[in-house]
């Protein structure tokens, strides 16, 4: 994560107990009579001032979440108004399955929001020339990046210098297209999982994406596996996350982006804080909200 990027989501102070939540203490505490000083130059409240301040840190996370489309139980509506959330709300990305990219290049084609196509998915036992397969199908179709999922049956009995190779035609297939990894922690022990980011680091792999098929993905284990892999490569999640806690925690722990099925509940959870009212009155804020 950028310097920058990480100065400014630390400044977020998520207190649901507060009408001003989201803004650092000095803000709140009005340090010199600054805020007051700042809410007459512009005519405002100092609640309002204090308002859209939360809501500018708030879009720097939404910057950092990725839209999982699960397109298996939605129809083609269902998964438009997603996309058009993702836009909305100037999401870093979304994820989607193959058969869902066509649609997704037609309404996202120019726009700032990744796609990112899911492949192999959960299991990644698909052949090397399978999965090469998909990434150029993928590619070809619009995609802008490609998450291919890693069989934890290579990772415990595979070769390391033939699956650095594997990985690297991977890679080499994606071409300008970014390369993702998803690995299953679940299934995967730290150290498995350590090796695996060291041996394609230097691999052209844009990131190592975690997540777990059974029960709740170990915050703490990403948080440790992103402070040792710092500058050298993202590490991201893929997980149930559904609360502004929650998504500022990870962030702050070092993740680089959020991948989940409940980008819009975030929202809506930050609004909700911001704005202190019950959750049907909530507007959620948007990046076309003027700042």
């Amino acid at each position: 994560m950028e310097e920058s990027l990480k100065n400014d989501i630390e400044e977020i102070k998520i207190d649901s107990a507060s009408e001003t939540s989201l803004i650092k203490d000095y803000f709140k505490e009005d340090q010199g009579g600054k805020i007051k000083k700042l809410a007459d130059l512009f005519g405002q409240s100092e609640l309002e001032l204090k308002k859209e301040f939360a809501s500018f840190k708030a879009k720097k996370v939404y910057k950092k979440l990725n839209y999982f489309i699960d397109g298996r139980f939605r129809l083609n509506g269902d998964v438009l108004d997603i996309l058009n959330t993702a836009t909305k709300y100037g999401f870093y990305g979304v994820t989607v399955y193959p058969t869902v990219l066509p649609l997704a290049v037609s309404l996202l084609y120019g726009d700032s929001v990744k796609i990112r196509v899911l492949i192999d998915y959960p299991y990644g036992e698909s052949t090397l020339k399978s999965k090469r397969s998909e990434i150029k199908r993928a590619i070809k179709g619009g995609a802008n990046e490609c998450l291919v999922c890693v069989s934890s049956y290579l990772i415990k009995n595979a070769d390391e210098k033939d699956f650095v190779k594997s990985v690297q035609k991977l890679v080499k297939t994606a071409g300008d297209g970014n390369l993702s990894l998803l690995l299953d922690t679940a299934i995967l022990s730290k150290a498995e999982i350590e090796r695996v980011i060291n041996l394609v680091e230097s691999s052209g792999v844009y990131s190592v994406v975690l997540s777990r098929s059974k029960g709740v993905l170990d915050k703490n284990l990403l948080g440790e596996l992103a402070s040792v892999f710092n500058g050298k490569i993202k590490i991201e999640c893929f997980d149930d996350i559904n609360c502004s806690e929650v998504a500022v925690s990870t962030l702050l722990g070092g993740v680089d982006v959020i991948t989940s099925e409940y980008c819009e509940d975030i929202v809506l959870d930050f609004s909700k804080k911001i704005n202190a009212c019950d959750s049907e009155d909530v507007q959620a804020l948007d990046k076309t909200v003027k700042e």
